[in-house]
């Protein structure tokens, strides 16, 4: 290998740069051929087919490091391009899979869910953030699509439950009785993005909405939100 062959032609201070590099670059590489050719022994020089091997080598190192800037450079536009594009989210309402509610100064948000079908009967169960059962509140007779239930901030009990996030679970059953799909979301207004390691999130106040999650995005606020 060139590098094991260049190797006994450094200095000592040259050749202990060298290994302190993991990665060999295109500047290392050539800086290491032209040691090499300086410090062979002229009654026997390097062979030709070797050292032409080595350039080859060379060549192909400086091809690979033009497609990793070119790949970079991709990159960074595809992700400034996404930039300006999330940007339009904001100021929008957004409809998106999500079940958690938050009840806050005794008030509740409001419980959304939307039905596939017609359904005879919606049960929603409530639970405290950890997980801890709370409540389940029944609903008759929920025709298809976008519905909307109230709960009073109460437990099975009557006891008043505390501020704080909860989580709700919908089930629903037809006049066969059979499953109904009933799906929990959210509606929010972008205030913001946010980017992680490439990917982004939309921002409402202190909430984060994964992009992959949003469902519909609206003008104007929907009724109620």
């Amino acid at each position: 290998m060139f590098v094991q062959t260049v190797g006994s032609a450094l200095s000592g201070t040259e050749a202990s740069s060298v290994q302190k590099n993991d990665e060999l670059g295109s500047e290392d590489f050539l800086h290491l051929l032209i040691t090499q050719l300086q410090a062979q022994d002229p009654l026997n020089p390097m062979e030709s087919s070797e050292f032409t091997a080595q350039l080859a080598q060379f060549n192909s190192l400086e091809q690979l490091t033009d497609i990793n800037a070119g790949i970079e450079k991709l990159h960074t536009a595809h992700l400034t391009s996404n930039s300006y594009n999330y940007m339009n989210y904001i100021g929008k309402t957004v409809k998106y899979a999500d079940n958690r509610i938050e009840k806050s100064d005794g008030e509740s948000e409001d419980l959304r869910f939307e039905t596939g079908a017609d359904a005879e009967s919606v049960f929603i169960t409530i639970y405290d953030s950890y997980n801890n059962y709370v409540r389940t509140i029944e609903q008759k007779a929920q025709g298809a699509g976008e519905q909307v239930a109230v709960w009073d901030g109460r437990d099975d009990k009557g006891t008043e439950m505390g501020d704080g996030m909860y989580y709700y679970e919908t089930a629903a059953l037809d006049t066969a009785n059979e499953a109904v799909p009933a799906n929990a979301y959210r509606l929010d207004t972008v205030s913001g993005i946010s980017f992680d390691r490439g990917t982004a999130s939309l921002l409402s106040g202190e909430k984060i909405i994964p992009v992959s999650s949003v469902i519909r995005v609206m003008e104007t606020p929907a009724s109620g939100l």
